[in-house]
């Protein structure tokens, strides 16, 4: 296993086969999640504490060159895990998959408003905004983004060369500027 991200309380792996992943989650009574992608190519195994019970979290990956993005909540026991297409929502209480939220194009990153209980999430083909338990509170459709950078209230996307600031707020364009 190779190690991803280290972080306090959360840290995710990279393992080299199917068979171990299954075999390390079922050792560690974990779940796992991804059974539905078509082609299983990368594997991932999530390390993360939760009312100080350490949690294993298996992910099965298509392998597109995009790491799963990762967070924990810090005022509840929820994952959120962005893999592929798929956005899943874990209850580390029960340990179990809460919600799989699959969207129409690849996932490249996701921001959690925590104290608003939102989860922003940057696809290809536009971003979306949910609350934590998975229901739309906003969606911004768009071409295929190439580049984005994230900040406090909005997100910068590049789309066919030109630069779009997005609300975080409502998804609503706040500016945009062809790229020079």
């Amino acid at each position: 296993m190779r190690v991803i991200m280290d972080k306090a309380e959360l840290k995710l792996y990279e393992i080299d086969s199917e068979s171990g992943l299954k075999e390390y989650i079922g050792a560690n009574n974990g779940i796992i999640v991804g059974n539905n992608v078509q082609v299983k190519n990368n594997f991932y195994i999530i390390e993360c504490i939760a009312n100080n019970v350490k949690r294993m979290i298996g992910i099965l990956n298509e392998g597109h060159g995009i790491i799963p993005t990762v967070a924990k909540l810090k005022k509840s026991d929820i994952l959120i895990v962005a893999s592929d297409k798929s956005l899943y929502i874990l209850d580390l209480k029960v340990n179990a998959e809460f919600k799989n939220i699959i969207s129409d194009s690849l996932i490249f990153d996701l921001i959690v408003r925590e104290n608003e209980e939102k989860i922003v999430v940057i696809c290809e083909l536009g971003i979306q905004c949910m609350t934590i338990t998975g229901d739309k509170v906003w969606n911004y459709d768009s071409d295929i983004i190439s580049d984005f950078s994230l900040y406090e209230d909005y997100v910068k996307v590049t789309i066919e060369g030109v630069d779009y600031d997005i609300s975080l707020v409502n998804g609503e364009v706040i500016s945009s500027q062809l790229q020079i």
